[in-house]
């Protein structure tokens, strides 16, 4: 599943319209997302069909053997957002 990234102006306009939703329809959005926090679920590698128990062991493995840190990323693109806007 590929995933996209909104704009900056994109993401300023989708958060405009969400303001005008009440805190009960954003609950409601959102129940379905919450999950227990005591419960492990099994995670994908990112570059291969492997499956894990969970998403530190699957970070770990694309760590180790495709040399790609998730967080890395992350901060790198947040950093480059930022600049940009």
């Amino acid at each position: 599943m590929p995933i996209r990234l909104l704009s900056p102006t994109q993401h300023r306009q989708s958060e405009d319209a969400s303001s005008n939703t009440s805190s009960s329809d954003v609950d409601d959005q959102w129940n379905d997302w919450i999950s227990d926090s005591n419960t492990e679920q099994e995670c994908k590698s990112l570059f291969d069909d492997k499956h894990f128990p969970s998403v530190q062991a699957a970070a770990a493995y694309d760590k180790e053997n495709h040399h790609f840190v998730l967080n890395d990323v992350c901060k790198t693109m947040c950093e480059l957002l930022r600049y940009l806007s």
